[in-house]
């Protein structure tokens, strides 16, 4: 299959114990399609690579993520294919983190491709103070984090909640401006927004 083709995606996420299960699936006009990638990664942990397979059988990869430097959750995350060859990485602006969560999304050759930023300014610093409030600090991990895909102050994307669900579930989408961006780097966000934003 070639992901090129599509610009829609389904993110869930199974919650376990200790585990944290991802599932991708084709989401063409908001229609839930065929199984994509899967992967499976420890909780609270991002130390080793996070292996994404085609599909829940294991039998084929799709990529690989991993931090560049341990311990180190503002550097870059490397997205590879199958070969070890590095398709592009995920970084964390952290300064412009600091009151809205934003991400930066390169390709191999360190070309800027488009920026992640969250999405409500205002939930963003919500979410910062409720941090330090009772009770709202047990709940402030769990609201949604939704983000838009900006390419040179152009909206060029999506990835908001899809509501409906026990599930948390969310939509990936993507303008035709980002028709160059490797798909494998935007599952990888999807993946790495989840795990690292402390949901």
């Amino acid at each position: 299959m070639d992901l090129q083709t599509h610009s829609q995606f389904l993110l869930q996420q199974k919650l376990t114990l200790l585990i944290n299960r991802y599932e991708y699936f084709l989401y063409d006009n908001d229609v839930k399609g065929e199984l994509i990638a899967f992967a499976e990664q420890a909780r609270f942990a991002f130390r080793e690579a996070i292996t994404v397979w085609k599909s829940d059988t294991k039998a084929d990869v799709l990529f690989t993520v991993k931090a560049e430097k341990l311990l180190d959750v503002h550097g870059r995350f490397l997205v590879k294919d199958t070969d070890g060859n590095l398709i592009g990485y995920c970084k964390k602006a952290f300064g412009a983190s600091l009151l809205r969560s934003t991400w930066e999304i390169y390709d191999a050759q360190d070309t800027l491709l488009f920026t992640a930023r969250e999405l409500s300014p205002v939930m963003a610093i919500v979410r910062r103070v409720a941090q330090f409030i009772p009770f709202l600090a047990d709940i402030a991990p769990f609201f949604p984090f939704n983000f838009v895909f900006e390419k040179e102050t152009a909206v060029v994307g999506a990835h908001t909640r899809v509501w409906g669900s026990f599930t948390d579930q969310y939509k990936q989408s993507l303008d035709a401006q980002l028709s160059g961006a490797d798909r494998r780097l935007v599952l990888a966000l999807g993946i790495l927004l989840d795990a690292l934003q402390d949901r």
